[in-house]
């Protein structure tokens, strides 16, 4: 079911794809779910949020207990700075199965935007202690709610893990710890970092970016505008 959508060259088809198959099976409440959800997932991706809501509140009326619909308006919620009403998603899920991790990391996300730091801090090592090794953003997640409590070498730490385990991969954790190497006094590794971090990921150096979509928390934030203000490095 649902090949069609998945499998749509552009996410306009994918969304036209679902609500043809939402036509099909609207009145069977486990099949329409999982299509409302699709359908809000791939309108979610167009920025239509209103409308993703929508489905996301739909599916939610019929399956209450579904954890993906829960999930993605909770991440909805977020974008939109509603992040108590997208706690409360993450804890219906979580209610449910303490064990999902994504709800953890989640759930950590909008308790970092409620500057809630050490209640982030616990759902991010929540989230890794389910995923182990394995949960990469939960572990750049973990490292930026150590920095803003001031436990800077364990920031330090947990990035230079996942440095040595993802390296090219993931400049997400190495554009931080570019960061507060270079607040902890090493312009030279921290300039050289970014360097690499931002060739991997130009969105970096984007201040709308690092703000609205990746959401940095204020202290390492205050960090990327001195960064910005006083290097040579080129920053949007």
């Amino acid at each position: 079911m649902g090949d069609a959508a998945m499998n749509a060259p552009t996410v306009e088809e994918e969304e036209a794809a679902w609500t043809k198959m939402l036509d099909r099976f609207t009145g069977l409440p486990d099949i329409e779910v999982r299509v409302r959800t699709n359908r809000g997932n791939s309108l979610a991706r167009q920025g239509k949020l209103k409308e993703a809501l929508e489905d996301y509140n739909r599916a939610i009326e019929l399956v209450p207990e579904a954890a993906d619909p829960h999930l993605n308006r909770g991440a909805i919620y977020e974008s939109l700075g509603r992040l108590e009403d997208a706690l409360l998603d993450y804890d219906v899920i979580l209610q449910q199965d303490p064990g999902d991790p994504a709800a953890w990391n989640n759930r950590g996300n909008a308790l970092l935007g409620l500057q809630r730091f050490e209640e982030a801090k616990d759902c991010f090592q929540q989230a890794l202690n389910i995923e182990g090794s394995q949960s990469a953003f939960a572990g750049v997640n973990l490292a930026l709610a150590q920095y803003e409590l001031g436990e800077d070498d364990a920031a330090v730490g947990t990035l230079r893990k996942l440095l040595a385990k993802y390296a090219e991969a993931f400049p997400d954790a190495r554009a931080a710890y570019a960061l507060i190497m270079w607040d902890k006094g090493d312009p030279i590794l921290g300039e050289s970092e970014w360097d690499r971090a931002t060739a991997a990921d130009n969105r970096y150096r984007s201040a709308d970016w690092v703000t609205g979509f990746r959401r940095w928390p204020p202290r390492l934030l205050g960090v990327f505008k001195r960064f910005a203000a006083t290097t040579s490095v080129k920053v949007k």
